[in-house]
Parts: C-alpha cells; structure tokens; sequence
C-alpha cells in the first residue's frame, strides 16, 4: 500500500523525496544512482583476474557485483574479496559487462516506468549467456532479481546470497581450511536478507568458521534493527535533527555486545554504519566489515 501510495505522488504528481529526482535521472541515464562512467564499472576489478561473460560459454556462476561494490571505493573491497573467495573455491564464474542497476529503489520510491526499463533491459543482457546461478552479495540485488524479476517474461534465473553461497562452499569442502582471524564478531543482520529472505543462519555458519565467537545484538535473526537504507532512504536528503539517526541507534546496540568487531552482509549495512561510526567517537576502534571480507582474510593465500 505504502509503495502504491508512493507512486501516485511520484508518477502522478512528480513528487518525490528532496534530494531523490537527481539519483534516479542518473539510474535513467547512465545505470547507477551517483551517475558515473557505465565504462567505469569494471574499474573495481583491475588486478584481479575477472571472467567477463561470453556469448555461448557455459558458467556455473554469474556474479552479478551490484552498483555499490562496482563504483563505491568502500564497497568495492566486498567484490575484491568474493574473487578471491571464487578462485579459491575452483568456480567458473563470470561477470556482466552489460550490468546496471535493477532499479529496486526506484519502485520504492514510486518510479515504477523505471523500474520496469531496467528490468527489461537486464533481462535481456541476461538472455546473452548461459549460466547456472545468479550469485550477489547485496540483499537489495537479492530480493529484486529472485523475488521481483521473475514477474517480467524471461526472467527464469536461481539467484542465490553470497553469504548462503559460502557456506555451500564450506560445507561442500570446496573452499580451503580458515584460520580463525576474529576472537568475537556480532553480527547485524541485513533487513533485506533476514527480514524479506529468510537467510539468517547461513551468515552465523560461515562467521563460526572465522570468528571464535560469534555474538548477537538485542534486535537480530528476522527481528533485525534497520540501520536505516532501505525504501530508498540511502538517496534522500531528508534529515530529522531533533531525533537520533536510526543508523546510530543501531550502530549503539551493536556496541553494547562488547564486540571491536561488526560483521555486515549488505554494502547499504556497511555504509550506513560506517556513516555512525563517524558521528561516533566512541567508536573509532570498531571495524566494520563484511563477512566476504573476514572470509577472505581467513583463506591462505594474499
């Protein structure tokens, strides 16, 4: 109801959230919300050996890598990190070229025409190739590819969590031994995968290999707090000053376990809270990461 309301105002009367109009003519424009070079959206890979998809070739894996981690210079350390996590598991996997934003936060806020143009447009890219699984480590990309696009014609994909694909590779005995690099880690989880996916043991799984303690804040598993992102709310400009932000209430409960440590499973997470820390002084010793990254750490091998 909220999102049909949402796009009255917006389709009908072009209303929109202050600071939101700018975000989505970038998507429009050019495929990602801050409006950067499409032809920068690989840039994130230089170093690494990246599969880039092939017409005719045969992939297990598709990694779709998402906006955040193609263009925002925090984020892109999660990308880093899931190469390294796929070649040390031995998978054939490529990414799309052709990638661009799913639009998610366009329906949300109400633009649903721009939604629907990314839609068709990514599912056309993807009828180029031939893969198994969709595999990402946004929730946001998540939910839109497994549990929107297959209402558009053509879409027929398995799309699958990075952090529920980890653990597959660790149970399958695929990945390579870890070494417990964390003493402690609390976990936060992401609205987007516990709330709306269901994915909440698969992140504890694959910490309790990596971490010799994993710990829980007040608010956690399908009953997680927002840090704040979601419904579009990462693009607006919109700032109430007489109450405390939702990310610093989260990133204080978070503390309150007693936890240096803060595992993400969502780039949106991780710049949410990293925005918290900032206003924070008592938090500069915490390290925010997400899990790809600690898993990433825990392999051998630089």
């Amino acid at each position: 109801m909220i999102v049909n309301m949402r796009r009255h105002l917006a389709l009908e009367q072009g209303e929109f959230p202050e600071g939101v109009a700018g975000t989505l003519e970038n998507v429009a424009s050019v495929g990602n919300p801050w409006g950067l070079d499409p032809y920068e959206r690989l840039d994130w890979a230089e170093g690494l050996e990246v599969p880039v998809a092939e017409a005719g070739v045969n992939y297990d894996i598709l990694y779709w890598v998402g906006c955040a981690a193609s263009y925002d210079h925090r984020a892109r350390k999660i990308a880093r990190a899931m190469v390294k996590i796929l070649h040390s598991a031995g998978i054939n996997f490529a990414v799309m070229a052709e990638e661009r934003c799913h639009g998610e936060f366009a329906r949300r806020l109400g633009e649903e025409y721009l939604y629907q143009t990314a839609a068709a447009e990514n599912i056309e890219n993807f009828a180029q190739y031939k893969f198994k699984r969709i595999l990402t480590a946004c929730p946001h990309c998540l939910n839109t590819l497994k549990n929107e696009y297959p209402a558009f014609e053509g879409f027929h994909y398995t799309v699958i969590s990075h952090t529920e694909y980890i653990e597959e590779l660790m149970k399958s005995g695929r990945l390579p031994s870890m070494s417990k690099v964390l003493d402690r880690v609390v976990y936060h989880d992401p609205c987007y995968l516990a709330r709306l996916n269901g994915v909440v043991s698969a992140p504890r799984h694959v910490l309790a290999e990596t971490s010799a303690e994993v710990l829980q804040p007040a608010d956690c598993g399908q009953q997680t707090f927002c840090c704040g992102a979601g419904g579009g709310q990462m693009w607006t400009d919109q700032r109430n000053t007489k109450q405390k932000p939702i990310n610093v209430i989260r990133l204080q409960s978070l503390q309150q376990t007693g936890s240096k440590d803060i595992a993400v499973a969502c780039p949106h997470c991780l710049t949410m809270l990293d925005a918290a820390k900032a206003l924070d002084s008592t938090a500069d010793t915490l390290r925010i990461r997400d899990i790809a990254e600690i898993v990433a750490e825990a392999l051998p091998g630089k």
